[in-house]
């Protein structure tokens, strides 16, 4: 490849194949942070399950933020 290429013409070829699977990847593999591993198994039976992980990940933050709003704060006790 390096004679038939040139160095830097196999070095482009190798960077096209890394960029073209590093936006393959942030297109087509679903973002689970923030999941249990039983929501992942879930988004995972769903094909890619991009979307699906994308509305589970809205729900459960939409959940902590009503659940962070709806908390009491401790009462102050003075010394």
């Amino acid at each position: 490849m390096m004679k038939g290429l040139t160095p830097s013409g196999a070095f482009g070829f190798y960077a096209a194949i890394c960029g073209l699977g590093w936006i393959l990847i942030i297109l087509f593999y679903p973002e689970v942070s923030g999941l249990t591993l039983e929501e992942i198994r879930e988004v995972f039976q769903h094909g890619f399950g991009v979307s699906y992980a994308r509305n589970l990940r809205k729900e459960r933050k939409d959940i902590i933020q009503e659940r962070m709003k709806n908390q009491e704060r401790p009462i102050a006790v003075g010394h």
